[in-house]
């Protein structure tokens, strides 16, 4: 395969394309930013206590679930800012 030189970068298995788009953090759609033990804690407090195995964003158990009328929410604070990576890097960079 030919690469075009004025679009790509380096041409192998990867390819960079030469496109620099800036967004602010807020512009991003939703991610989130957590850590393993986080993830862990929030699994099994999921469902009403029983655990669970996906994190959902927002899911209410319905009437026929053991945790019927609970909602399960990834927590605020693990939304994508510059305050939670700060925070994730005081924690776990070295």
């Amino acid at each position: 395969m030919k690469c075009p030189r004025s679009v790509v970068k380096k041409c192998d298995s990867r390819i960079s394309i030469g496109i620099v788009i800036v967004v602010s953090i807020k512009e991003l759609p939703k991610v989130y930013l957590a850590s393993p033990e986080e993830i862990a804690q929030r699994l099994k407090e999921s469902a009403g206590g029983r655990g669970e195995t996906i994190l959902y964003e927002n899911h209410t158990w319905g009437p026929r679930a053991q945790a019927c009328n609970t909602t399960d929410k990834i927590p605020d604070e693990w939304r994508l800012s510059e305050e939670r990576i700060e925070e994730m890097f005081k924690l776990y960079g070295r």
